[in-house]
């Protein structure tokens, strides 16, 4: 192969070392070495100082007039494939053969009783992924008081999450259900949501 590196590599030791480095940021937030054996200390001495470097995304005045936009939770058909519910519900009872797979007793009722075709759930790594969101955005100063989202499990599901930690309000929009594959289809129905019992097991705002 007739192949040149781009630019030259200065020769000898870089002029930085990580150490070096390392020490200089320690140094910076009073932070010893000897500090991180004793966890019970390193946790009480690293958790203010990691929220209190992330930055304001807005003033508090500003946040009441801002709209954020999160699509729906890691799906449990996007990772386990179309067909999840036939392997973990194989006789008609739900075993779930992935730690990843939700289930609660809410999650064994719905698949028995039908709920979740053309209706998934979201994972729970999608749970926890939408929890450390929720964390991110009160940390930066964005605490909405009403989360709006489409009928469809997987959405309601993420606000739920959302809303358990940003104390906040869910109402459903049916017209934020996306054009997914039964629009294109003339022989298929869209599916049922199952709002009339959502909305008595999820604390969705009715009024």
């Amino acid at each position: 192969m007739d192949f040149k590196a781009q630019g030259k590599r200065s020769l000898g030791a870089s002029k930085k070392r990580c150490r070096d480095v390392i020490k200089k940021k320690l140094s910076v937030v009073t932070v010893t070495a000897e500090d991180a054996l004793d966890r019970t200390k390193w946790r009480r001495l690293n958790l203010p100082m990691v929220c209190s470097s992330w930055p304001k995304a807005v003033s508090k005045k500003d946040a009441n007039h801002l709209i954020a936009v999160i699509r729906s939770a890691e799906r449990v058909d996007r990772v386990f494939g179309a067909d999840w519910p036939k392997t973990e519900a194989p006789h008609g009872h739900f075993a779930p053969t992935d730690l990843n797979i939700p289930s609660n007793d809410l999650s064994k009722k719905f698949l028995e009783a039908g709920f979740f075709e053309d209706n998934p759930p979201i994972t729970s790594f999608g749970k926890y992924t939408v929890q450390l969101t929720a964390r991110a955005l009160a940390n930066r100063g964005l605490r909405p008081k009403l989360l709006v989202c489409s009928p469809s499990l997987r959405s309601i599901q993420t606000a739920e999450a959302l809303a358990k930690f940003l104390k906040a309000k869910i109402a459903i929009e049916p017209g934020l259900v996306e054009p997914l594959a039964w629009y294109r289809c003339t022989n298929k129905n869209a599916p049922d949501f199952h709002l009339d019992q959502v909305v008595k097991l999820y604390p969705v705002d009715t009024d």
